[in-house]
Parts: C-alpha cells; structure tokens; sequence
C-alpha cells in the first residue's frame, strides 16, 4: 500500500473516488489500483 495512503487512513475500502487529482498523483493510483476500484470520473460514481 502506498505511504500516502496509509496516512489518509486506508482501510481496505471497496471503491474510493478521487476527483480532479493533480497529475503527479497519477503513481499513488496507479500503486493503489492493485487494492481497490478508484472512480476518477464522477458520472461513473452513480452505477456504483
């Protein structure tokens, strides 16, 4: 798990949404794609 994550408290949540990221968050996401669903986009978040 990423570093920052941990630091937000993470815990092993199904789905997370992150809304307008900056672009060097792009590796944080990467890194926690392997353990939950992120949405990026909010359109998306309702057939969730």
């Amino acid at each position: 798990m990423s570093p920052l994550f941990k630091k937000l408290n993470f815990k092993n949540h199904k789905a997370i949404s992150v809304l307008n990221a900056p672009i060097s968050f792009e590796l944080e996401m990467t890194i926690m794609a392997n353990e939950t669903s992120i949405f990026t986009d909010e359109k998306k978040l309702d057939s969730y």
